[in-house]
């Protein structure tokens, strides 16, 4: 079983093969452990048993989060937030990328990163640009638009 510290050593020479799963999988046993043990738990919803569970995720990092939780089975939302949050991810890969001041990334790492965002973009569900967003867009997930 993968530790933590090896999957953050692992992301200083990843070469696009790097294993993305093992938090995914984590959390995704962890809700099979919430599930199995619900019935003691007090619900104050209305019991949802019979229908098949959907794991959303929601995150903004396009390699990472899209592509290590879809690998995993997950749905997902990329966060690709507005110009105006000055959001860097989305500015440092790509043909149009720019550098910021603090990135220590080497050309091969950002290579690498660039063609592991590239393999993930197949993954995206639904892209929202605000937080206000995300109610639509988990509902459009579930009703499988």
């Amino acid at each position: 079983r993968r530790t933590e510290l090896s999957f953050f050593k692992e992301l200083g020479n990843v070469d696009g093969n790097a294993d993305l799963q093992w938090i995914y999988r984590a959390a995704y046993e962890k809700f099979l452990d919430i599930r199995a043990n619900k019935k003691g738990m007090k619900r104050d919803v209305k019991d949802c048993d019979g229908l098949e569970p959907v794991w959303i995720h929601v995150g903004d990092d396009l390699a990472y989060d899209v592509g290590g939780s879809a690998s995993c089975g997950a749905r997902t939302i990329l966060l690709d937030l507005d110009e105006d949050y000055g959001q860097t991810a989305k500015t440092r890969f790509g043909p149009n990328s720019s550098s910021v001041s603090w990135n220590t990334a080497s050309t091969e790492e950002i290579m690498n990163r660039e063609a592991m965002n590239r393999a993930a973009e197949s993954r995206v569900d639904k892209t929202i640009s605000r937080l206000s967003m995300l109610p639509d867009a988990v509902n459009e997930i579930l009703q499988g638009e």
